[in-house]
Parts: structure tokens; sequence; C-alpha cells
């Protein structure tokens, strides 16, 4: 199965202060240039609190990151760089397969609806079952993640829960003999 990951790199620079504006411009211009798409940017100029910054935040495509990494060490100097990955299979399984079963109810709707003898009222009522389905798949999905969750927490608990349940029901059997017998009439 083939497997998606997204990677993020996040970068701390050092530049100087005269140089900041046009480092900053610089980045923005070569995202252009190659398979970047801009999410977030700021720049902020000096105050008597703080000093000047910049901000850039991007989506890159893998075989460009490099060529960015290349262009950013041009630009001042990287003084952190950390890496964190995501597995996105999952997502990307479920969006693959939601647009599959889509695409084959609008075909559905589409082979229906050149047919003179369907209504609108079929075509609710159709929609109406499909959302059935779904609700009711979501249901499964929920209790299966429930019970996945669930049987670890069994697995410590009935062993420390079954002394404590034998030792009350030797208890109860002792206290019903100790009784007095009733009469009965």
């Amino acid at each position: 199965m083939q497997r998606f990951i997204t990677v993020s790199h996040k970068l701390q620079m050092v530049a100087a202060e005269t140089q900041l504006q046009k480092s900053w411009e610089s980045v923005s211009s070569f995202c252009s240039t190659i398979h970047c798409e801009i999410l977030n940017s700021s720049i902020t100029a000096r105050t008597r609190e703080a000093l000047p910054s910049a901000s850039i935040s991007f989506r890159v495509a893998p075989e460009d990151v490099q060529k960015l990494m290349d262009h950013l060490e041009n630009q001042g100097t990287i003084v952190q760089h950390t890496t964190e990955s995501e597995d996105k299979t999952t997502a990307v399984v479920d969006t693959e397969a939601r647009i599959r079963n889509l695409t084959g109810f609008r075909d559905n709707l589409r082979v229906m609806l050149a047919k003179p003898s369907t209504t609108v009222k079929d075509s609710v009522e159709i929609q109406q079952f499909r959302e059935s389905g779904s609700v009711l798949g979501e249901s499964i999905a929920s209790l299966i993640t429930v019970v996945v969750a669930i049987i670890p927490w069994l697995i410590v608990a009935v062993p420390l829960l079954w002394p404590p349940r034998k030792m009350w029901r030797k208890f109860r059997r002792g206290r019903r003999a100790d009784r007095p017998p009733t009469a009965s009439l």
C-alpha cells in the first residue's frame, strides 16, 4: 500500500536587520518560481520592545524542497531546523473512497434522471437512503473504535477485579449460612 507522508520543516534564520525586508521579499518571490504556495506571511518592523522579524509559511512540492532550502541559505544563517513527519495515508484513502462513492452516486442519478419515469421524489428518497447508509457506516466505525479502545483496559481490569469479586461472593455465602432458618407454614 502506498503511504502518504507529509514532512514539515521549521527553520529559524538570522539575517542582518538591513537585509530583512529584502530577504523576506526574495523568499516570497522565489516561492512563485517553484511548486510552492504561501500559506501565511508577515513582517514586523523594529519597535522599542522588539527586534524586527519576519515569518513565512508555505507548502512546497517534495521535489522542490531542496531548491527552496538552497535559496533560504543564501538569505541568512539557519540557526535551527526541525523536521516533523505525519502519516496522512488514512485521510487520503478515506477521501479517495468518498470521491469514488460520490462519483458512483452521481452517475447513478444521471442514469435515473435520464429515464422519463423518474420523479424528484425518487431522487430525494435515494439521497435519504444514501445518507442513512453513511450514518450506519460511521456508527459502525465509531463502535469499532470504542471496542478497540476498551480491550486494553479489560486486559488490565479483569485480573484486578477478579479476586475482590471472588472474596465478595465468599463473604455473601458465609452470611447466608450464618442466618437462622425461617419457619414456613
